[in-house]
């Protein structure tokens, strides 16, 4: 079609970075863009191309590192939200090194037990080579891995009992995985315990070096009767000592 495009694409992510920088070129500050297309891979013994099919999108965000963060999450939202329309179960995040990103802003996309991609900051190497500013944000997911772990989605019943809901302030260390103590916390709340979500990430001289502190809200609730305060004390003392002992977890 043209000089520009006489090669099949091995990756979406050059495409959209070109067009990141024709919108950087008339002043557009920020640009999210996406693609969904095939892709062309070697290495099939009929010496054929593996033509996998690639949702790829990109965020250009400012140049702090808060800026960065933000883009991340507003991303890893995106990919929560796709999850959950597809019914794929729980999403987890693991810390990975990838091609074009930032080995210390990027993190590995698994869904039942299977990984579908790659999600964080892009390196400044890869942004040089477009002339672009600021810092860029990117998603890159195997489509067919994502639609392969869909599931049903089935109506139920609205809760007959009212929830019981706690915060809970952790320190950690800082280079414990917050997926990590979301499934601590899993395993010891049983069955009354009916969602943890981890909401806030927090830093200061005030904790001491190389430790962070982790911000939970926690659900109880049982599908058979109200649940009582010192149910829910119990259960949390419970999380409380297994986060110590698996994690050196101290409250804050």
């Amino acid at each position: 079609m043209s000089d520009e495009l006489d090669t099949m694409r091995t990756s979406l992510l050059p495409s959209l970075l070109t067009v990141a920088v024709f919108n950087q070129n008339r002043s557009a500050i920020r640009a999210d863009l996406f693609e969904l297309s095939r892709v062309y891979l070697g290495g099939k013994a009929d010496g054929l191309a593996e033509e996998p099919t690639r949702l790829t999108a990109i965020a250009r965000v400012g140049g702090t590192a808060e800026a960065g963060r933000e883009g991340f999450l507003r991303l890893k939202s995106v990919i929560d939200r796709l999850s959950a329309d597809l019914a794929t179960g729980p999403v987890e995040y693991r810390r990975t090194i990838a091609h074009l990103f930032h080995p210390g802003r990027s993190a590995m996309v698994r869904i039942g037990g299977s990984e579908v991609g790659v999600v964080g900051e892009l390196h400044l190497a890869t942004l040089q080579v477009f002339d672009l500013d600021g810092r860029v944000v990117a998603f890159d997911l195997d489509l067919d891995a994502l639609l392969g772990g869909s599931g049903e989605r089935k109506a139920g019943e609205l809760p007959r009992f009212p929830v019981v809901e706690r915060d809970l302030a952790i320190v950690v260390p800082e280079d414990l995985p917050a997926t990590d103590v979301l499934a601590t916390i899993r395993a010891a709340g049983g069955q009354l315990l009916e969602s943890v979500t981890a909401f806030d990430e927090y830093r200061s001289s005030q904790l001491g070096e190389g430790v962070k502190s982790v911000a939970l809200a926690l659900t109880f609730r049982s599908p058979e009767r109200n649940l009582t305060d010192s149910e829910v004390d119990s259960q949390m003392e419970l999380i409380q000592i297994r986060l110590e002992r698996d994690h050196e977890a101290t409250l804050r």
